[in-house]
């Protein structure tokens, strides 16, 4: 997947990019090197949702880096 960010917070975060506690995945349980990304966007449709498997270049809140 290529990495994008978000063109209003600048990047996509992960579980500690909200505050804490939340229900928030951090590691994929299968493969621990490997992060869950969030939308950091709140005038995206995707706020606060898990981005990592999907293709963030579709959103229009978002632009290549």
């Amino acid at each position: 997947m290529k990495m994008c960010k978000c063109t209003d917070c600048a990047y996509c975060g992960d579980k500690y990019s909200f505050p804490l506690p939340n229900d928030k995945k951090d590691l994929f349980i299968d493969n621990p090197l490997m992060k869950h990304y969030y939308c950091c966007c709140g005038d995206c449709n995707q706020y606060e949702k898990d981005i990592t498997a999907k293709n963030i270049q579709d959103c229009e809140c978002f632009e290549e880096v």
